[in-house]
């Protein structure tokens, strides 16, 4: 048989220094406390985005309720997900596009967005910053707190996307979550492939 699958639980890991600069650790749930060198200290990074995972937001298809998208002014794309009956509902500027829906298109896009990994953190942010001002998409997530609560709280992410330089479709795009100030990248070609068309082969629709 195979052996029991074992989760990894976060532990707190303290450090400090004594009167002759020797630095020393501690797991908050040990009563050990351990001597560190000096050079293994140096190697952490500082900057919080270093330590940041790559998946800003994971989430389930059986937790959504809404996808919106939005490329710069122009009105979003509006897919209501019903997560008990597994369909999808959708609209433009209060125009109804539910009967152009692709389900299988808008599942597969589902699934990219709840799994986005992204290629890094930025350390120097005041360029993406500046181009995430006035973001290029919009992709705004609305998820159940519960899902075995179809009707109850309700919980949004929202992601920013920009180019690297002002109107232009560069190979990177800056990304951020939730108006955070840490900036991440994403190769444009990613960000096509995860926001394609949901709507049946052939079909257009104004935006």
């Amino acid at each position: 048989a195979a052996p029991p699958e074992v989760t990894a639980m976060p532990r707190q890991l303290s450090f400090g220094t004594n009167a002759e600069g020797r630095w020393f650790a501690k797991y908050a749930d040990e009563p050990f406390i351990y001597r560190v060198p000096a050079e293994v200290i140096n190697e952490i990074p500082r900057d919080s985005a270093r330590w940041k995972s790559l998946h800003p937001a994971r989430f389930t298809q059986f937790a959504l309720k809404q996808i919106a998208i939005s490329l710069g002014t122009q009105p979003p794309v509006v897919l209501d997900y019903d997560p008990t009956l597994a369909t999808w509902a959708g609209s433009v500027a209060g125009r109804s596009i539910t009967e152009l829906i692709d389900r299988v298109k808008a599942d597969a896009m589902a699934g990219k967005i709840g799994g986005l990994e992204v290629q890094d953190w930025l350390q120097d942010r005041t360029n993406a910053a500046k181009a995430l001002v006035t973001p290029a998409i919009t992709v705004r997530i609305t998820l159940l707190v519960d899902p075995l609560q179809p009707q109850g709280k309700t919980r949004t992410i929202e992601y920013n996307f920009s180019p690297t330089q002002p109107g232009a479709d560069t190979p990177i795009y800056y990304g951020r979550i939730n108006a955070e100030p840490d900036v991440f990248i994403i190769m444009r070609d990613q960000l096509r492939l995860m926001l394609a068309s949901v709507l049946k082969a052939g079909v257009q629709t104004e935006k």
